[in-house]
């Protein structure tokens, strides 16, 4: 992924609601399904690790909300 694109989907993941941070998640499970070579698999991975931020930093601020 080229910087732009990185940042294109940071961008997604900031404003998506929980059904659209579902549905992002199954396509980047389905996109790691279906490809196969390596610099492929090294975008989703890179994917994968941003949207695990995202749920991470969005757990974290829930916790602060409530404790």
């Amino acid at each position: 992924m080229d910087k732009e694109s990185i940042k294109n989907f940071i961008n997604l993941l900031e404003y998506a609601n929980d059904e659209e941070l579902r549905v992002k998640r199954e396509e980047i499970m389905l996109a790691f399904q279906k490809v196969s070579s390596k610099e492929g698999r090294a975008d989703i991975n890179l994917a994968m690790r941003l949207y695990d931020e995202e749920i991470i930093s969005r757990l974290a601020l829930t916790s602060k909300k409530h404790g």
